[in-house]
């Protein structure tokens, strides 16, 4: 029997933890705490007959993911049993190269409602669907879980030894099409390795970046950290006062939002459009990031707090389609 009342929700939440999981456990519980019905597809427990007959079933569904091959055979799949696509591409549509450039912008052209994240990938989705969307992946976190004793007192360590503490993530080692460390992390780490009076916290609970550092001698000097297990990123934003994304690609880095909602300074790279208040840096190039760094102190810049968030904006989109359908 269709299922017109709600929407069905596609995708994963942590772990693992990175971008998509993050919107996405923090859209659950948005829709939760408005008490917004909605179906849930987990594809942790991926199997195409369940993943089929499910989509089937719903007269709505949105899947948030970033591989163009998945997106695309989802949007086909709902154009035939007739149920209407939302995909939300958490990635520039920029960084697909090869034939999955080709399956995302295929994606776009027949699903019903794309969203995108950012400014670029919206002036080129425009070109194959006027229906499109640019919503932040932003929802500002209800509850976080506190960092482990052992990680805050090395964080404390950190801070006695240094003058500032610089942060940055990043939720597995990947490379972009071309081949270029797609986080921009171990450039950092040799850069501050050179200032010992920076401190640098690296988020990694993929534990692939340690994994690389030990197979490839990358030096740690004391004045970097490796946080490689699973915690959250925004308790460690917290106790930082600078955030960098020296991304070479990018959608829209819930990371840089929940820096700017706790009035932290950021420094990112120009790979895509960055939101005021953000310290520009160019792909790969960190020769200017001390002198930003330098403009910060440990007391939070005086600025109002970042007000987007993303789950009002979809909430309202499915408000909008489910009243008009």
């Amino acid at each position: 029997m269709l299922n017109s009342t709600n929407i069905l929700l596609i995708g994963k939440t942590p772990p693992p933890i990175g971008g998509v999981t993050i919107h996405l456990s923090r859209l659950l519980e948005y829709f939760d705490h408005n008490q917004y019905h909605y179906g849930y597809y987990d594809l942790k427990q991926f199997n195409i007959f369940s993943f089929f007959k499910t989509i089937k079933i719903y007269k709505y569904a949105h899947l948030h993911a970033t591989n163009a091959a998945f997106l695309l055979m989802f949007v086909l799949s709902s154009k035939l049993f007739k149920t209407i696509s939302i995909i939300t591409i958490h990635a520039d549509l920029g960084s697909y190269g090869g034939i999955s450039a080709y399956f995302a912008r295929i994606a776009i052209y027949f699903c019903n409602i794309p969203i995108i994240l950012n400014k670029k990938s919206m002036n080129d989705a425009l070109l194959l669907n006027t229906c499109v969307q640019k919503i932040s992946s932003f929802i500002p976190p209800s509850n976080t879980t506190k960092l482990n004793r052992s990680i805050v007192n090395e964080i404390a360590t950190l801070r006695s030894n240094t003058q500032y503490i610089i942060c940055s993530n990043a939720w597995r080692y990947a490379y972009d099409k071309n081949g270029v460390e797609t986080y921009g992390i171990v450039p950092l780490i040799h850069y501050i390795n050179q200032r010992p009076h920076l401190g640098l916290i690296i988020s990694d609970p993929s534990n692939e970046y340690t994994t690389y550092i030990k197979n490839n001698s990358v030096r740690l000097k004391k004045n970097v950290i490796i946080i490689n297990e699973n915690h959250s990123f925004f308790e460690v934003l917290r106790l930082s006062d600078c955030f960098i994304r020296n991304t070479s690609t990018d959608g829209d880095s819930i990371s840089i939002k929940e820096a700017l909602f706790l009035g932290i300074k950021v420094i990112a790279s120009n790979c895509v459009d960055r939101p005021d208040g953000v310290e520009l840096i160019k792909v790969g190039d960190l020769t200017k990031v001390e002198g930003h760094v330098s403009m910060t102190s440990n007391i939070k810049q005086a600025q109002l707090p970042f007000q987007q968030n993303g789950g009002a904006d979809i909430l309202k989109l499915y408000k909008e389609i489910t009243s008009n359908n």
